[in-house]
């Protein structure tokens, strides 16, 4: 014998030693050969991952999900909803634990909002960007990483990368698949993400944008999902595959969404493959989303008993007729749009940021880093 005394196992050692398995076990699934995902992610649908919606450990308790780029600070200004967070609040930026310090204008973020003093307040906040991966093609006004192609949002100033660079880019879809992006910022050399709703290629493999995508099953074709890998050739390899819920924030009261819209059958569709029902007010949204077009706009929406959502206001904020559309057009709103908690918090925009302390826009400071000019 070791001499060592074994215990039994309390309740609360057997629970731990069980979550321990579990991430094991899920560890392996995220990490299959392109073989066993086929098998693994085959009619996937219950295991969706949605981190803003546990971050905070604020979910089934209602609130306001808000999905959107930071346009202010002085707390942070998002779809001009101003939402304060406590001095403690937790911050993920792209998978990684991050600070208040580290939020920029132009991220995308997560965040369930509650009422809270007369005002909003969250617990978390997660920034995502859309892609993170080294640059194909370099452009002033334009960039294509991981075969995505990206455009600059209307008065940002112009990008200055080489070929070859490793970037983040935080942006919202257009339904064509462009990424109009908010902010392109400098990463250090890394695993590969890719964000995207996984379309059918002409040889019937799955893409996001023209990246084809290998080993997941043809059943997600049309999901949305979060990826991060490496490109292999011509293809996405993922080591994590997270497929996102087909209703964002479904505990919460509502929903508030920043995105390209364009019509669909029954309602209107995001680039980034949600749809949301309009119910009875298809002439206010034929009004507000002319035919053949997206719109930028912030969707106000509810979930109704059937577990769908529905819009209950539209506010256009600049329409687009394709890629390389800038008119700037401000057009009607569909339904009554609600105000912000404390103003309209219109912010600035930054382009590019070193990823330093010294080019971050934090909190109160409405500065963009990073600099102008190209560099080809």
């Amino acid at each position: 014998m070791s001499g060592h005394t074994f215990r039994p196992l309390s309740r609360r050692g057997f629970a731990s030693l069980l979550m321990s398995g579990a991430a094991v076990w899920a560890s392996r699934v995220a990490a299959m050969a392109p073989n066993e995902a086929d098998r693994g992610y085959a009619g996937f649908d219950g295991n969706a991952v949605d981190p803003a919606e546990t971050l905070g450990q604020d979910r089934g308790i209602g609130g306001t999900g808000v999905i959107g780029t930071i346009r202010g600070f002085g707390s942070i200004v998002v779809n001009e909803l101003r939402v304060g967070f406590p001095a403690g609040v937790r911050v993920m930026v792209d998978g990684r634990p991050a600070t208040p310090r580290d939020l920029k204008l132009g991220q995308v973020v997560h965040v369930l909002a509650r009422n809270h003093g007369g005002g909003l307040v969250t617990r978390a906040i997660v920034v995502r960007s859309e892609v993170v991966g080294p640059i194909d093609v370099a452009g002033p006004r334009g960039l294509v990483v991981l075969g995505q192609h990206v455009e600059l949002e209307d008065g940002l100033p112009p990008l200055d990368y080489l070929r070859g660079d490793m970037v983040a880019v935080s942006g919202l879809r257009r339904p064509d698949g462009t990424l109009v992006a908010s902010l392109v910022e400098t990463r250090p050399a890394g695993p590969s993400r890719l964000g995207g709703p996984l379309a059918t290629g002409s040889d019937g493999r799955l893409t996001i944008g023209t990246l084809r995508i290998a080993g997941l099953a043809p059943s997600l074709a049309g999901r949305r999902v979060l990826l991060v890998g490496r490109r292999i050739g011509e293809e996405f390899h993922a080591t994590r595959v997270d497929v996102e819920p087909r209703v964002p924030f479904a505990a919460a009261d509502r929903v508030s969404l920043e995105g390209y819209v364009a019509r669909a059958p029954n309602g209107i569709r995001f680039g980034s493959g949600l749809d949301i029902e309009v119910g009875s007010a298809t002439g206010a949204l034929r009004a507000a989303v002319p035919a053949d077009q997206s719109v930028l706009a912030v969707v106000t929406a509810k979930a109704g008993p059937e577990g769908r959502l529905r819009v209950e206001s539209l506010r256009v904020q600049r329409s687009s007729r394709g890629p390389g559309s800038r008119d700037g057009h401000r057009g009607p709103g569909l339904g009554a749009s609600r105000p912000s908690a404390t103003g309209n918090g219109a912010g600035g925009r930054a382009s590019r940021g070193e990823g330093g302390a010294g080019s971050r826009a934090g909190p109160g400071d409405s500065r963009g880093g990073g600099r102008a000019g190209a560099r080809r």
